[in-house]
């Protein structure tokens, strides 16, 4: 997702034109249609409701599909006001689903993440900053971070690469400019891994991006497949409205040729009887009288 500011008033999809409110109706958006391109807008988001079912469109485009599909063509409109501070939703859904991982990893390893025990104290253990090394500190804090921003970075990754990432993504907690107080028996510098542990961590990292890849590749298929079902449904639409349209020109086709066939025979009717008057004037004739007398004949044949 785009970076948005602290203030936004809504985000809107620059592939399908829909204006949401919060992160987590981008996300779910995002994951249901594939769409990566958002970003900040000032426009109010609008749900147009089908007023015979009640269906709710987020978008000038969905709302002509529902029309197209069910024939419905009444719609309120409604404007949702709540303005929205997308970088606190965006940090939320982070953490969200940093917590989603850690779980997972606890479920296969049945170990919990180094940062949920480190502030644990269930003793009451007096509470000291820990000892890290003196050179990194001065390292990180050369580059502009502070002590206590450099002291926790290296406390949870014992290198200068790792701890420099590793502010980059925290940067914004709560607490990231608190002093790191930690039992005491535990703020000793740390001991390095043994291969025996490494291995065992590069084991548990090696399950845990396997579990996310299939995950992922799970998720991936069934877009695919919502994907694929949405274009049938759209294609059998398309080719039903198709088969309308043919079959309506068609019955107006039928109606028009009946129309004509008709009038041509009234036209035909009408002249045959204009040339038997005139001939009837030309022998002298009056073509009334000779249509009263020809009246007159077969109302007697049916009397006898």
């Amino acid at each position: 997702l785009t970076k948005m500011s602290s203030a936004a008033k809504a985000i809107k999809c620059e592939q399908c034109k829909t204006v949401f409110l919060n992160v987590n109706e981008v996300q779910t958006h995002a994951d249901s249609t594939g769409h990566n391109q958002f970003s900040e807008t000032d426009e109010t988001p609008l749900v147009f409701y089908c007023q015979e079912c009640g269906k709710p469109c987020r978008s000038e485009t969905e709302k002509d599909f529902h029309s197209r599909r069910t024939g419905h063509s009444e719609f309120s409109l409604t404007e949702l006001q709540n303005k929205i501070d997308t970088a606190a939703q965006a940090k939320e859904l982070k953490e969200q689903k940093k917590q989603e991982m850690e779980e997972e990893l606890e479920s296969i390893t049945g170990k919990r993440p180094k940062h949920q025990h480190k502030q644990e104290n269930t003793n009451n253990e007096e509470t000291v900053e820990p000892e890290i090394d003196q050179s990194l500190l001065n390292q990180m804090m050369e580059m502009g971070f502070t002590r206590n921003q450099s002291i926790r970075a290296i406390y949870e990754n014992e290198t200068l690469e790792r701890s420099v990432d590793w502010l980059a993504e925290h940067l914004q907690d709560d607490d990231i400019d608190e002093p790191l107080l930690v039992p005491k028996s535990k703020a000793g510098p740390r001991v390095p891994l043994t291969e025996e542990e490494k291995a065992r961590k590069i084991e548990e990292l090696r399950i845990l991006n396997k579990a996310r890849r299939e995950k992922e590749e799970k998720e991936e298929q069934r877009k695919r497949e919502k994907e694929r079902i949405e274009s049938g449904k759209k294609i059998s639409e398309m080719k039903r409205e198709a088969d309308d349209i043919i079959k309506q020109r068609e019955r107006e086709l039928r109606k028009r040729e009946k129309e004509a066939d008709i009038a041509a025979k009234q036209a035909m009717k009408e002249m045959l009887q204009r040339e038997r008057e005139e001939r009837l004037r030309q022998a002298g004739i009056d073509p009334k009288a000779q249509q009263n007398s020809s009246t007159e004949a077969t109302t007697s044949s049916s009397s006898s």
